[in-house]
């Protein structure tokens, strides 16, 4: 069976030691793939952020463990300036699912909630208590679902399965729908309206940063731009 270079790297990581409870800052990410390991650019962070997986702690280098795809993430980059801002070790607990829609968190088909669910329970009786969630999610349905109620529904019912299972925990839910394609190159305002919504709707939950208006960036080599 071949294995990417990266893939490889990923399975042979070596764990750490793990930041005192009292010291971290705990952040549980989900989502889909912008949220997971589909960055083109891959980085590692300091040593005062870790990874929390299957018990253990493991360095913040992408691609992280635990969520999919084999590139960069947003959040080893993410971990390194909070860490810096706040001088305190910065623990993530990475579960995003490429493709995901917000109905497929609520499945239990799916098997991702409960995922979730048990990496999280095994942070906390380690004394990691979560301080944020970070929700990445809305690319998949914004092309898959013309019925903006039954988005509505489904978001809701997971941010309020988020909250009754981590009912001290706020949430940050990121406004987002752009991606590939022509329907969503743009974004899609109905669904981010939506997202707005359920978080408006919902003390505990932080209407994020809306990436849909994020400028598009064209990288270049200094011999491409001389031509």
């Amino acid at each position: 069976l071949h294995l990417s270079i990266r893939r490889q790297r990923q399975m042979c990581i070596r764990d750490r030691a793990c930041p005192a409870p009292k010291d971290a800052l705990v952040l549980v990410i989900g989502g889909q793939s912008n949220a997971a390991n589909n960055i083109s650019t891959a980085y590692e962070a300091g040593p005062d952020v870790s990874v929390w997986f299957n018990g253990r702690c493991y360095p913040a280098a992408d691609p992280l463990l635990g969520t999919s795809g084999k590139d960069g993430s947003i959040w080893s980059v993410l971990g390194d300036q909070v860490a810096q801002e706040l001088d305190r070790p910065v623990l993530l607990v990475v579960v995003p699912v490429a493709g995901s829609q917000f109905s497929d968190w609520m499945d239990p088909r799916s098997g991702y909630y409960e995922s979730l669910w048990s990496r999280v329970s095994s942070a906390r009786d380690a004394g990691y208590v979560p301080d944020m969630t970070l929700w990445h999610h809305g690319e998949t349905d914004a092309a898959a679902n013309r019925d903006m109620a039954n988005v509505k529904k489904t978001a809701g019912e997971l941010l309020d399965r988020l909250t009754t299972d981590m009912p001290d925990t706020p949430i940050y839910l990121f406004q987002a729908t752009r991606c590939t394609g022509a329907y969503r190159e743009n974004g899609v305002p109905e669904v981010i309206k939506v997202l707005r919504e359920v978080a408006d709707a919902r003390p505990n939950v932080i209407t994020g940063m809306n990436t849909d208006v994020l400028e598009r960036c064209l990288l270049y080599t200094s011999d491409a731009a001389d031509e």
